[in-house]
């Protein structure tokens, strides 16, 4: 029987966030998937898997999702 293979630590991962209060009007506060690489600096500008860009100050970061997901970076 072939045991599964380790996670491998340079696989993708994602983080969880979406516009700050005051940024964007409320209904525009979705909660994006930002994709990064595991172990890689954060960039000065965030990129969804959608094409939003968040530049410094803009992101709120969640643990969990909560709220509204965008539906383009879910289907991306």
């Amino acid at each position: 029987r072939e045991m599964a293979p380790d996670p491998d630590d340079t696989a993708p991962a994602v983080i969880l966030v979406r516009f700050r209060r005051g940024v964007v009007g409320e209904r525009d506060r979705v909660v994006h998937v930002v994709p990064l690489r595991r172990g890689a600096v954060l960039p000065a500008v965030l990129v969804a898997r959608c094409g939003v860009r968040f530049r410094p100050g803009e992101a709120e970061w969640l643990r969990r999702l909560s709220g509204m997901p965008c539906e383009r970076c879910l289907a991306a």
